[in-house]
């Protein structure tokens, strides 16, 4: 697809996919192009992106321009490897090629891995971002906030996912979770509540960490042990499951953020685990040494 694309907007000769004006045609060939990219570095990490390719500068240039523009943010769903590779795992084509299914696999435990939640909270708004809240008002100012919006909104939803996924945990032990731990003031609906609030209302990461730990640390502490466990189950799967995916439940820029909220309140819940952990026989520790 790459191929003729460079080829088609080569002829063109202009920036766009109808020359020097931004079209629908340019939005339709979003999705597309932005799947491929993703799908072919999924599949083969060694691939390189194609603003890496020499063969395909026009196809280079016009991606660096629809980046600039408000018009195509809506359509870029492409642009989550994780969610991407979350859905190629379990599609159809997974199960009939066993190639896709490793290659999915492999890709889904090196995005979940690498993703750095203290860069991600770190980021500035992007501009296009800025300027799509600007012509829309249904949408929050930032990210991290139509990432809140989204999880309060849909909230019962959500938990019900989570409930599914994750067990329950008694006196220390999995069990399958019962229906009245499934709801609205269940653990999981609990998990929600947390990335909500660490979203929302928490000090921002970014220009006071200290602070902020302290902040989410305090609204866990008298959280009893199973329930932080259990928490951190529903936190797991937010950050790197497939209960919230882009572009089906939400865009992929509140998505990252989301994911790396989700990340920083599960190491403030292991954290308090750690604190919990039974202090270890002083031989015991000796004989390590």
């Amino acid at each position: 697809m790459a191929g003729p694309v460079e080829a088609f907007l080569g002829e063109k000769g202009g920036v766009f996919a109808c020359g020097e004006s931004f079209s629908l045609a340019d939005v339709a060939l979003v999705p597309g192009i932005m799947r491929l990219e993703t799908e072919a570095v999924i599949l083969d990490p060694t691939s390189p992106l194609i603003r890496a390719r020499p063969d395909l500068p026009n196809l280079a240039r016009w991606l660096d321009a629809m980046e600039t523009r408000v018009s195509s943010l809506q359509s870029r769903v492409g642009t989550d490897p994780l969610s991407r590779a979350l859905l190629m795992a379990n599609s159809v084509e997974a199960g009939e090629k066993p190639e896709v299914a490793q290659g999915a696999a492999r890709a889904v435990a090196s995005l979940a891995s690498a993703q750095d939640w203290r860069l991600v909270l770190a980021e500035a708004v992007p501009p296009p971002w800025t300027n799509f809240a600007r012509r829309y008002p249904s949408v929050a100012k930032t990210p991290k906030l139509e990432a809140a919006a989204f999880l309060v909104a849909s909230k019962q939803s959500v938990v019900a996912a989570l409930a599914a996924k994750t067990p329950e945990i008694f006196h220390g032990a999995s069990r399958p979770r019962q229906d009245s731990e499934s709801g609205l003031e269940s653990r999981p609906d609990l998990a929600v509540r947390l990335v909500v609030t660490a979203l929302a209302d928490a000090p921002d990461y970014g220009s006071s960490p200290t602070f902020a730990n302290t902040f989410l640390s305090t609204l866990i502490s008298d959280l009893s042990t199973d329930a932080l466990r259990e928490v951190s189950e529903c936190l797991a799967e937010l950050r790197c499951g497939s209960v919230l995916l882009a572009p089906r439940d939400i865009g992929p820029e509140p998505l990252r953020i989301l994911r790396a909220h989700a990340a920083w309140v599960a190491i403030q819940v292991a954290k308090a685990l750690k604190k919990r952990a039974p202090a270890e026989p002083v031989e015991k520790a000796k004989n390590k040494w």
